[in-house]
């Protein structure tokens, strides 16, 4: 599937599912390392592997301080993550228990193996008729919207999407991102939110949920085959990896429950994919009884093979003057992208928000 892949790409995946391989590489091979795991955003996540194995006094100096930062810079957007959440908990205690999605779930879960994940935004998930009242809630405890009332921009978030526009407390660096579906609605899959929220479980924190584990599982998948442009989203797939990992060795019957809800959600396309591309790519241990029955959700053989051939090319990290960063690569990025806002949004609306954003851009003006 990525045969063409470089020497140092090949050393970042081998130490994903091998953290001791690291240690083997000699000087140049380790710069290159170090250059695609920071590019990537997994340096701090291997940074971490490599001291939970006792490994990382035994990196060169150099490198050790590179990592040292890197992880120093990611815990410390994690505390800032964690303190937003609990300033969440703190403002919105009069609303049902608060859902967090992706990697503020991650962190509150405290997964084994996604330590070190960069983190920027807290993403909250609510039912779609409480989205007024949680929104004002924060307005009125400091946080403040990115995008001006009147505007195009807050139009078109709440018309179509599956969010307001981000919200950010006016003293705080991170984002909030208040969701009342996982994707627009104007995509072309529409798993219901009813079902998600009322399967959210409770977390390690009073007053806060998250998604079960198959929801979690599903939602990753989602959001990188199916809402994402592809590009560089290596993190996205190790996400996958680890989560696969960690809930089918806590639940026995998480393979089962995984099939079940795929269909029950109706997203078996990026289901198929998460699964196909951990399994190829990063060597996840998914066994057959699941691997096999979701084959039936790969798309028709044309599709699939320009999903093997190129999207690779797209979501694997660059390194310069190789394979990777030649012609082949932009043309699997510009169709990725070109996809990502097919499958967004039904093609009339695509066209017209298109025009209306260039409109935009040239300094134009827009009236809702």
């Amino acid at each position: 599937m990525y045969t063409s892949q470089s020497s140092a790409l090949s050393s970042l995946i081998h130490s994903l599912s091998d953290i001791s391989y690291v240690l083997s590489l000699k000087n140049v091979e380790l710069d290159d390392w170090l250059h695609l795991a920071k590019q990537s955003g997994l340096l701090a996540t291997l940074g971490y592997r490599l001291k939970e194995a006792g490994l990382l006094s035994a990196v060169p100096e150099k490198a050790r301080r590179t990592i040292l930062g890197v992880m120093h810079f990611s815990d410390y957007l994690s505390q800032m993550a964690q303190w937003e959440v609990n300033r969440l908990q703190r403002t919105l205690k009069d609303v049902n228990d608060i859902v967090l999605l992706k990697g503020a779930a991650y962190i509150a879960q405290k997964i084994p193996g996604l330590q070190g994940r960069y983190l920027s935004d807290v993403d909250i998930l609510v039912p779609e008729e409480q989205v007024n009242q949680v929104e004002h809630h924060l307005l009125q405890a400091g946080w403040e919207s990115h995008k001006p009332a009147s505007g195009y921009d807050d139009y078109y978030y709440r018309q179509w999407m599956h969010e307001i526009p981000p919200l950010r407390h006016r003293f705080r660096s991170v984002d909030v991102d208040l969701h009342h579906r996982i994707l627009p609605r104007t995509s072309r899959l529409n798993p219901d939110p009813d079902l998600l929220l009322s399967a959210a479980q409770p977390c390690l924190k009073a007053g806060i949920k998250v998604l079960s584990a198959e929801d979690q599982f599903l939602h990753s998948c989602i959001h990188l085959f199916y809402d994402s442009e592809l590009k560089n989203r290596l993190r996205d797939l190790v996400d996958l990896d680890v989560l696969f990992r960690f809930f089918s060795k806590k639940d026995e019957n998480f393979n089962q429950k995984l099939l079940e809800r795929a269909h029950q959600l109706g997203v078996q396309r990026p289901f198929y994919y998460g699964l196909t591309f951990t399994k190829t790519i990063l060597k996840t241990p998914i066994p057959d009884e699941v691997f096999l029955p979701a084959q039936q959700y790969k798309p028709n053989i044309f599709i699939n093979f320009i999903m093997s051939k190129w999207l690779p090319l797209a979501l694997l990290p660059i390194e310069c003057n190789s394979y990777l960063s030649s012609i082949n690569r932009q043309i699997s990025i510009w169709g990725f992208y070109m996809r990502s806002h097919w499958l967004r949004m039904p093609p009339f609306l695509l066209t017209k928000h298109l025009i209306t954003k260039t409109w935009m851009r040239l300094g134009g003006n827009v009236y809702k």
